[in-house]
């Protein structure tokens, strides 16, 4: 099996570094740094700010191993997009696949 491998992008000052080691202007706490795997990436400020929309997986109600959600998955011409994410727990993310499904409440 492949081990996947990830590298951190700091959108600031556009340097990268592999294997989760941060560029040297930045730390993981950089709210300008973004992971980036299979092309993907999102910063920790966008993450914090649907996990705090959201509070809890939208499926469920679960509270625990909460995950960001592509309503309509990178695969299949989604992005990440604040209005393209949602909150789901592992469980529920795992089992939703790439189908397009919104679990937000409308209005």
């Amino acid at each position: 099996m492949k081990k996947l491998s990830y590298e951190w992008f700091c959108e600031k000052t556009g340097k990268c570094s592999v294997f989760k080691m941060p560029c040297e202007d930045c730390d993981r706490s950089c709210p300008n740094l973004i992971r980036v795997s299979f092309g993907m990436g999102m910063t920790r400020m966008l993450r914090e700010k649907i996990f705090s929309r959201d509070k809890l997986c939208l499926k469920c109600g679960s509270k625990d191993k909460l995950t960001i959600d592509h309503i309509r998955p990178i695969s299949r011409g989604g992005s990440n997009d604040e209005s393209n994410l949602q909150t789901l727990c592992r469980d529920c993310n795992v089992e939703k696949g790439n189908m397009i499904i919104d679990y937000r409440k409308n209005g």
